[in-house]
């Protein structure tokens, strides 16, 4: 989970990218980070600990405290990421959901 909180992407924009903007908003866009993907990938990380510690727990019952330990370190690195890297997803109204179920 290290690389899930480094963002190496990020990483880079803020410590090369930022510092040689022309503007401040360019600055400020070098440290916002999108990533529609994030939550699907950050879901199955957290599924996976799971799954491995009921598909193992049989012959290393340790391997649930460590899916715990693990859904807790993911916790907090998702935590630090939506709460500190990430822009907020744009607001939608109820006519997309409408739209998308009238369409079919």
């Amino acid at each position: 989970d290290l690389l899930g909180l480094l963002r190496l992407g990020a990483l880079v924009r803020q410590v090369f990218v930022a510092p040689r903007a022309r503007t401040q908003a360019e600055a400020n866009a070098a440290f916002q980070s999108s990533d529609p993907a994030y939550l699907a990938k950050r879901l199955s990380l957290a599924l996976k600990y799971v799954v491995l510690a009921l598909l193992v727990a049989e012959h290393f019952p340790v391997t649930y405290a460590l899916a715990a330990l693990g859904c807790a370190l993911d916790y907090w690195v998702n935590k630090w990421n939506m709460l500190r890297q990430l822009t907020p997803l744009p607001k939608t109204s109820g006519l997309l959901t409408i739209t998308a179920i009238l369409s079919q």
